[in-house]
């Protein structure tokens, strides 16, 4: 299966729902599972592409 292209936010929201999901299984509120899943995601893109790179993909992401 072939990965969203980069920049694009799917592989972000994909990882963000996954998390999300996953801390609503264990209880916790649908707004702060959203919240803590959303920081997830972005920590893990900061540590994997740079702070840098994220924020560019991110602004490309906010432009769609």
């Amino acid at each position: 299966m072939k990965k969203p292209k980069l920049g694009s936010g799917k592989r972000f929201e994909a990882l963000a729902e996954k998390v999300e999901k996953s801390y609503e299984k264990k209880g916790m509120s649908k707004a702060k599972a959203e919240k803590v899943g959303g920081a997830v995601a972005a920590a893990v893109g900061r540590k994997k592409y740079g702070k840098e790179a994220m924020s560019k993909m991110a602004a490309k992401g906010k432009k769609k």
